[in-house]
């Protein structure tokens, strides 16, 4: 396999994957890039030349995988339009062969915006799509054609799921010889992650459950703001839907609508992710970090970190 990683080629191993240790720490200037076989990954920073997204070293058509990556905890934008991607959404397009920079794109992209995306060769893309279902027969027939194309019916949130993928594959600290094989299982992950949100969100909107009401939506970005205030606490989805005026049942069902996760996992990722923030800018203890979270012991805190992650707290601090 012909590996490339931020452009230094070597032929001579089966994989020549390099240290990217560097990419850790997503600094100012920094980007995380590395081109394997037919896949393409890209990380731009706010206000950074966008012209990367389409430097596939390929000469094909692809699939191009987009997330705007902003501050964990702003608010999703649930109802802009289709061509106009916003803050914690993410996109699917369709790049024809040849396309370099289209002079009219198919969405309007801020990019003043956190961008990681993934192109695929068509190729593999099709290789991997499922054969059967009317929604992804669908799929095969909208890119027929040579032009640049939408494949998403509707913007759609960046899951903790899919963020969690995402800080899996820019923050890997494997140093095997076989990292390659596990950037390419969590390519093919985070795309099953986006293609079956795109056909339940299909699947919704056909039967008209996806929308929320103004009142709705205000309940549920108040819980939001709850568990974001006081991470420490220890929560039940009884109480909190009591606190915002619902009941359990609609609070679970809502949340998920909005946010695309239930709200202990979002409790558990904002969790992580600040913690994880704290332990890379601050001179704190992991135990110290732990209490601040609502753990009593640093054990079960690691084991979380560990869970979310993929490597321990002491892989930072140490």
């Amino acid at each position: 396999m012909d590996t490339l990683l931020n452009n230094n080629i070597n032929r001579n191993e089966l994989c020549a994957c390099t240290d990217v240790a560097e990419c850790d720490l997503l600094e100012p200037g920094k980007n995380f890039e590395l081109k394997l076989d037919d896949i393409h990954i890209w990380h731009i920073l706010p206000g950074q030349d966008p012209s990367r997204r389409y430097n596939f070293y390929k000469d094909c058509s692809y699939i191009q995988m987009v997330f705007s990556i902003g501050s964990f905890g702003q608010p999703v934008e649930t109802d802009r339009a289709i061509n106009s991607f916003g803050l914690e959404q993410n996109l699917l397009l369709y790049i024809p062969k040849g396309v370099k920079h289209p002079s009219s794109q198919p969405v309007e992209i801020n990019y003043q915006q956190e961008l990681f995306g993934i192109n695929i060769s068509s190729d593999l893309f099709f290789k991997v799509l499922p054969e059967n279902g009317s929604f992804f027969n669908a799929i095969r027939s909208k890119i027929q054609d040579s032009k640049s194309e939408i494949i998403n019916s509707r913007n759609l949130p960046v899951t903790i799921d899919m963020r969690e993928v995402i800080h899996q594959i820019m923050r890997c600290m494997r140093k095997d010889h076989c990292r390659c094989i596990y950037y390419q299982a969590k390519v093919m992950e985070l795309l099953s992650l986006q293609l079956e949100q795109m056909e339940s969100s299909a699947s919704s909107q056909a039967n008209r459950k996806l929308a929320l009401k103004d009142d709705e939506l205000k309940r549920i970005y108040r819980v939001k703001d709850i568990l974001e205030q006081n991470p420490e606490e220890s929560f039940s989805l009884l109480g909190l839907a009591h606190t915002v005026g619902t009941n359990d049942s609609t609070l679970k069902k809502h949340f998920k609508i909005a946010f695309g996760t239930t709200v202990f996992s979002y409790l558990n990722a904002y969790r992580m992710e600040k913690a994880k923030e704290m332990l890379l800018k601050q001179d704190c203890k992991i135990s110290s970090i732990a209490n601040q979270f609502g753990y009593k012991h640093a054990t079960h805190f690691s084991a979380a970190f560990k869970k979310y992650f993929g490597y321990p707290p002491t892989k930072i601090k140490g």
